[in-house]
């Protein structure tokens, strides 16, 4: 018995179900403890056991498509030897074809993951054991012997930070030809402003996907000397991708926190995490640009791009358009000052009315509540009394004076008086006869 026969029982044992439990739980215990998690958290796991578990059915598949080719082999092998070896060349191309075929449908198949992921789990394993069923098995055995390699780990923070690049980085080597192929595809920490919670300024952990031209800036470098770079970076953290000058990528490192979101926004959007290796390559790339040796033509250009714009002014930048929106924004904020000013103004002047006019009332108030006041303490007059006395001095006065003057000043002591009016006393007949002047005069 062969070795790969020996060995065949131990291989197949590998098909047992990894995740018993709705495909993606070991145990009944597993599943409440996953369902436990934040959902973001949760997904992101779940995520990872099914591809876990979508690899282990391919190594399978492959593994049986290896023994059905070994027995097969052996068959043939009883068979005519000559028969035997043209059937084995025809076949050899024919299941190199269909080798190569499930290659593309299994790099297919990793790059539409996350949309697999959302489909029931019976159509996915149909259509593995479809894909599985289409390669021929009794093709080359050196074909078959390579096994697919073991999926490599996830990058840890460490990684990331190796091929991390600050402002102060970009200042040494942004003027360098090939900058834009070597720094391409590195990571950094970008300041997108500051948390309303903390007050604190934020950070994303982002990955470089290209540069851009776009108005010089300053950028401050070692010793504190200032460049002032065209350049751009355009960074992208899962789908999002925005455009940031050097002088907003940090050089404090990575922190846990940070890492975790760009994974878990990498997850969001359904898209693949950097596999190591790639980070790797990308170290040695950033080495070889550091370490690499300039020729004059080289350097030149470098000194040429440097000295671009090193009598950078901002002020002249500005276009025409953008210098006469500058004048409007200048011109807009002092007409917004003016109208507030005379707001203001308007306002003091009605407060000013509002307190004179509530002045001038309780003013007359009191003015007529005196008036009251007064009128309640003037003494009434006797009619019959002043009448009395009136005519007694009319004949003191003026003896023998008729009785139409005595009437005529009745009347205008009428017209003068004054004060609370009271109801009238209905003269009596001894007051008509005391107010009648007959001027009779009688001797006792």
């Amino acid at each position: 018995m062969s070795e790969s026969e020996d060995d065949a029982p131990a291989v197949l044992e590998d098909d047992d179900v990894m995740f018993p439990i709705d495909g993606v739980f070991y145990s009944e215990k597993d599943k409440d403890e996953i369902m436990a998690l934040p959902e973001i958290e949760r997904e992101f796991k779940l995520a990872e056991r099914r591809e876990e578990a979508e690899k282990r059915a391919q190594d399978a598949s492959l593994r049986r498509m290896l023994q059905q080719r070994n027995a097969n082999d052996k068959k043939r092998k009883a068979t005519d030897e000559d028969d035997g070896q043209r059937k084995s060349s025809r076949q050899k191309t024919k299941a190199s074809e269909s080798l190569e075929k499930y290659k593309r449908q299994r790099e297919q198949r990793g790059k539409q993951r996350s949309d697999r992921e959302n489909k029931p789990r019976d159509r996915r394993s149909a259509s593995k054991e479809k894909s599985a069923s289409d390669v021929d098995a009794e093709g080359d055995s050196d074909d078959f012997d390579r096994r697919p390699t073991r999926e490599e780990a996830l990058p840890d923070l460490k990684d990331f930070q190796r091929i991390k690049v600050g402002r102060s980085n970009f200042a040494k080597v942004c003027f360098y030809p090939g900058f834009e192929e070597a720094i391409a595809g590195c990571f950094v920490r970008v300041n997108v402003g500051v948390n309303t919670e903390t007050g604190q300024n934020s950070y994303r952990m982002c990955q470089i996907k290209k540069f851009i031209e776009g108005k010089p800036y300053p950028l401050e470098g070692k010793e504190g000397k200032i460049y002032h770079p065209d350049q751009y970076a355009e960074v992208s953290q899962g789908s999002e991708v925005r455009s940031y000058p050097f002088n907003s990528c940090s050089d404090s490192p990575f922190t846990e926190s940070e890492l975790n979101r760009y994974k878990m926004q990498m997850t969001k959007d359904g898209m693949k995490m950097p596999k190591k290796s790639f980070l790797v390559s990308k170290c040695d790339d950033i080495q070889n640009f550091i370490t690499r040796q300039w020729n004059d033509h080289e350097i030149q250009a470098k000194v040429d791009k440097q000295n671009k714009n090193k009598t950078f002014n901002p002020n002249k930048v500005l276009t025409a358009s953008e210098q006469t929106q500058s004048r409007l924004r200048e011109l807009n904020k002092d007409i917004r000052r003016k109208n507030i000013e005379n707001t203001n103004l308007a306002l003091m002047r009605e407060k000013q009315e509002r307190i004179k006019a509530r002045k001038m009332a309780a003013q007359r108030a009191k003015e007529e509540q005196a008036k009251k006041e007064l009128a309640l303490l003037q003494v009434p007059k006797n009619k019959a009394i002043d009448e009395l006395f009136e005519s007694g001095e009319s004949r003191a006065g003026t003896p023998g004076a008729s009785g139409s003057e005595a009437a005529k000043k009745k009347s205008t002591r009428e017209t003068d008086k004054r004060g609370i009016p009271t109801f009238k006393k209905r003269n009596m007949d001894d007051d008509l006869i005391a107010a009648m002047d007959l001027g009779i005069e009688i001797d006792i």
